[in-house]
């Protein structure tokens, strides 16, 4: 996406999850408002339409295929009470994040939760990884 930035509060929180500069350039994770999750994200302009976070802003996540191509978004929202730590478009399946160098030979693959903690076992090893999404988002609404 033209314009990507990371917001000095998402910076701060990438960093305290152990990440280098080098390693937030390669993850393809941004900083959007509200209206950018509406069109990424496929929300109604109801949703957290009164958003009382103070800079109001979102953490989003590309994820891609295997083969790297671009297969949507997850985010994570403003943290307030209530809220889910993290989303992502209603009516689709999970979503995998594979990290930077996905797409080299390697002899083994490391499988985690988590964009972040995917990034995080990338920059470590140098090996492949893969973040899957937590174990909420594999529950159904009113399990």
């Amino acid at each position: 996406m033209d314009g990507m930035f990371l917001a000095p509060s998402h910076i701060a929180e990438l960093r305290g999850s152990g990440l280098t500069d080098d390693t937030l350039d390669a993850s393809g994770f941004f900083t959007g408002d509200i209206d950018l999750g509406r069109r990424l994200m496929g929300w109604g302009t109801e949703k957290y339409a009164h958003d009382p976070h103070p800079d109001g802003l979102y953490l989003f996540f590309g994820c891609c295929s295997q083969d790297g191509s671009l297969l949507g978004y997850r985010c994570k929202p403003p943290a307030v009470n209530g809220r889910p730590k993290y989303e992502q478009p209603r009516g689709v399946g999970l979503f995998a994040y594979f990290s930077d160098g996905w797409l080299e030979e390697s002899d083994f693959v490391t499988v985690v939760e988590g964009e972040k903690k995917c990034a995080a076992a990338w920059q470590t090893t140098g090996q492949p990884c893969v973040g899957l999404t937590g174990c909420y988002s594999w529950k159904t609404k009113g399990d």
